[in-house]
This record gives C-alpha cells, sequence and structure tokens, in this order.
C-alpha cells in the first residue's frame, strides 16, 4: 500500500511522501530488523497518547499527523489523504544538497512571510526508496520482504520559526550499511507533541 502511494500519487491535489518508520518491539520474535529503531517506537507511543490509543500496533499508518489508522484500510486512507490534502501547507524548499562520502549536507528555506512560520519542530529524514530483507526466524522465516520509503536517520533539526532568519542550514550522516547516493531527503514541519505536519518537502540526495 505504502508503494502504491507514494509511486502512484494516486490522490489528486495532493503531494503523498512517505516515511516508513520500522518500529523495534517485533525484534524479540527471533530476528532484528535491521532498519528498526526505538526512536521510531518512541515516535509511535507519542501518537498513541495523543490520540487515546489502547495500544500501539503494525501496520499503523499516520497521515500528516492527524490521522492514525490501520495501514492497509485503503477507503480510511484515500479518504484522509483526500481531506488532508486541502489543508495549505507552509511551503518548504531544499537548497545546496552536497553529499561527501556518507555525509549531506543542505539547506531548508521557505517563501511564506515571517507571521506564517510557526514554532513547529523542523525534521530531517534520510529515506531508503527501497530496500528488501531477507527474514531469518519468525512468524516470517524464509520470506523476503520488499520495503519502500524506509526512514535511515531522524533528526530533529530546529523549529519551522527559524527560517523567518533565512535559510537553515543542515546535515544528516547516512548509517554505514546505505548507499547514500540513492537516499532522499525529508525535511518536514510538525508541531509540537506529535502534532499536525504544517509543511514538507523531499529531494534527492543527488540531482
Amino acid at each position: 500500500m505504502l508503494a502504491k502511494l507514494e509511486q502512484d500519487q494516486p490522490v489528486a491535489d495532493a503531494e503523498i511522501i512517505a516515511l516508513g518508520e520500522h518500529v523495534d518491539y517485533w525484534d524479540q520474535l527471533g530476528w532484528h530488523d535491521r532498519f528498526s529503531s526505538h526512536q521510531y517506537t518512541d515516535r509511535q507511543n507519542q501518537y498513541r497518547f495523543r490520540f487515546h490509543l489502547d495500544d500501539v500496533y503494525t501496520p499503523q499508518m499516520v497521515v500528516d499527523g492527524t490521522a492514525p489508522f490501520v495501514g492497509n484500510d485503503a477507503p480510511h486512507i484515500f479518504r484522509a489523504i483526500t481531506n488532508s490534502g486541502r489543508t495549505a501547507k507552509i511551503n518548504l524548499a531544499l537548497t545546496k544538497l552536497t553529499l561527501d562520502g556518507s555525509h549531506i549536507s543542505f539547506a531548508v528555506s521557505s517563501s511564506a512571510s515571517p507571521g506564517m512560520l510557526s514554532n513547529a519542530d523542523l525534521y530531517a529524514a534520510l529515506v531508503d526508496p527501497s530496500d528488501t530483507t531477507n527474514v531469518q526466524r519468525g512468524e516470517n522465516k524464509g520470506q523476503v520482504l520488499h520495503h519502500v520509503a524506509v526512514v535511515r536517520s531522524l533528526q530533529k533539526i530546529g523549529k519551522l520559526k527559524d527560517l523567518a532568519s533565512g535559510p537553515l542550514k543542515a546535515s544528516l550522516l547516512a548509517p554505514e550499511s546505505s548507499a547514500s547516493s540513492t537516499m532522499r531527503i525529508v525535511v518536514f514541519a510538525q508541531r509540537p507533541g506529535a502534532g499536525a505536519v504544517v509543511g514538507a518537502v523531499s529531494m534527492p540526495a543527488t540531482q
């Protein structure tokens, strides 16, 4: 489903920027997901508390930080993305992308007026467009799992309001097990407390 949404862009007037955040609480089943991180489990728990959910679960999808639901519920997904596409977003732009080995540097800017730049947090993600996992143990033993939009690094780089002073420079470090030249940089602005995403931009690490 995530691959279809990202590759086909099936919702008019909406740009779908996918982020696959692999949680780590399934690692106890006998095999370790090399893409998993407790950081993403923490982010899912923030959504759990915000939306007053009984527990965390997978697959879960959250659209623009406002609509959580089971990640294979296609009718719900398309409604949520359609509704989100009607909400105006803050324009973000990426420039000065530089790839130096595993280091990717860039600058984030916005053409929005300073009064529109809120206290939202700015995050930068290093995203692997596609990858696979050969599962050695557990209930999926012997299967090859195909992934898209795998988040390999996620960092808070500042506040949206910082852009009122001009472009914000930042950098990310690609993991040793990844090919940095094939990655994408995604920067998004999210209100504190796992709130609504108010702007996002995506660009290949190499032009």
